[in-house]
């Protein structure tokens, strides 16, 4: 394989890492999750404020009929860029991979720690793909703002 294919390859790996991140967030926001006891991660008085910021967000994010401008972006990336952010190759492979496993944690175990640990590892590769494609941080803020939420809960003792 030829390095720019190999790079292509990387882009769309980058493409699909910001539709799984994404739609994490969605189902975060807009649906009912909860943890492995059934204790549900955002509270009730806020649903209503969560589903309204999402909203919002997504109507800015990737408007509809539009071309999906962030996934250009990433598309556009330069070697340079690639590079000076640690998105190609054996790095992003490895970013990618700790992400995924830590999704199967997440989804097997359903715990706060588990899902810390997977937005956390998630925030890595967000930042950098953020500063390089020149994404709107509007993704990452909710990211983060959701993860601070789940700092007021707890683990049920083992």
């Amino acid at each position: 394989m030829t390095e720019s294919s190999n790079l292509d390859r990387d882009r769309e790996r980058l493409v699909t890492f910001l539709r799984q991140t994404h739609s994490l967030l969605r189902e975060l926001y807009l649906e009912d999750v909860r943890d492995a006891v059934g204790r549900p991660l955002a509270p009730r008085d806020l649903k209503p404020l969560l589903e309204r910021a999402w909203t919002e967000f997504a109507q800015s994010f990737n408007p509809p009929g539009t071309k999906n401008v962030a996934e250009q972006r990433i598309r556009d990336l330069s070697r340079d860029q690639m590079t000076a952010f640690g998105l190609y190759g054996a790095q992003l492979e490895l970013k990618l991979e700790i992400i995924d496993r830590l999704r199967d944690i997440w989804e097997k175990l359903r715990t706060i720690k588990s899902l810390k640990a997977l937005l956390d590892a998630i925030d890595v590769l967000l930042d950098s793909l953020i500063k390089a494609a020149r994404i709107d941080e509007a993704l990452k803020e909710l990211k983060d703002i959701f993860s601070t939420l789940l700092d007021l809960l707890e683990d049920p003792k083992e």
